[in-house]
């Protein structure tokens, strides 16, 4: 009887051993999540780059005001007379700051930037708009923009620590323009003014996170500041009259960036931990 025990229970030791190995296995602690990364958080940064862009005024009336008089009529000049076509390029920088939401992949933000910037050309004066303004004189045409802003809005698309992403918004900007002549050999009546501009902006770019709170991006961006009528405020020198002689065009802009940023974000945490397991 009592080898028969023994045997009943060393037979129901290795009919229980396999299942107990199998439970033991069902229990065992998943694998560690992979880490997750979050563009979640407000950021600021700085970013520089190149630019160039067309300035395109085009003379369509003129007036002159004599000092301590009253300014005369507008004559109207039709059709328009090209005033200048001047090719602009140049360096800016300047500051950032935006806020981004994500969503599974999709990434949703708002950014903000501002830069100071020397994206400039010059050249002759087209000759007809010379002539008319001043008589046989020579003259040199320039345009500067010298700074410019956008806000704009953001939709990207995660893959992991690398960000894709398009944005549009409106842009904001400050040109100089300034005109000079020459008549019969000594200098003639000049302009110098600024005008400020509104218009839009549409651009994509790759965002890359190399620390949990760092990231570097490469962006393009055009902007566009529609046309606008200017006034060259030409102040006259003997021996002509004295007062202003104000020629008006109708004056469009345009500029293309490219340019690198750094961004450090303040609620960034980076990968998610790993889940505790617990006995």
């Amino acid at each position: 009887m009592k080898e028969f025990c023994i045997g009943i229970a060393a037979l129901a030791a290795l009919i229980a051993a396999p299942a107990f190995a199998a439970d033991m296995a069902l229990k065992a602690p998943p694998p560690p999540a992979a880490p997750v990364w979050s563009w979640t958080g407000f950021y600021i940064g700085a970013q520089g780059g190149g630019g160039w862009g067309d300035s395109s005024p085009g003379y369509d009336a003129y007036y002159f005001c004599p000092t301590g008089g009253t300014c005369h009529a507008p004559t109207t000049v039709t059709p328009p007379i090209p005033l200048a076509n001047t090719s602009t390029s140049g360096a800016f920088g300047g500051v950032t700051a935006g806020y981004n939401y994500q969503i599974n992949q999709a990434v949703l933000g708002i950014e903000g930037d501002w830069s100071g910037a020397r994206i400039d050309g010059s050249g002759a004066c087209d000759k007809a708009f010379i002539v008319a303004s001043f008589g046989g004189a020579s003259g040199n045409c320039s345009t500067g923009l010298r700074d410019f802003g956008t806000l704009t809005g953001r939709f990207g698309w995660a893959f992991d620590r690398a960000l894709l992403y398009i944005k549009g918004g409106g842009a904001w900007a400050r040109y100089d323009y300034t005109a000079t002549s020459v008549v019969s050999g000594i200098p003639g009546p000049a302009a110098a003014f600024s005008d400020d501009r509104s218009g839009y902006t549409i651009g994509a770019g790759i965002e890359y996170a190399f620390m949990p709170k760092w990231s570097v991006k490469l962006e393009y961006q055009h902007m566009s500041f529609g046309s606008k009528n200017i006034t060259y405020p030409f102040v006259n020198v003997p021996p002509f009259d004295p007062g202003i002689y104000n020629t008006v065009a109708n004056d469009s802009e345009r500029v293309d960036i490219v340019r690198a940023g750094v961004n450090y974000r303040f609620n960034w945490a980076g990968p998610a931990p790993a889940p505790m397991v617990t006995k």
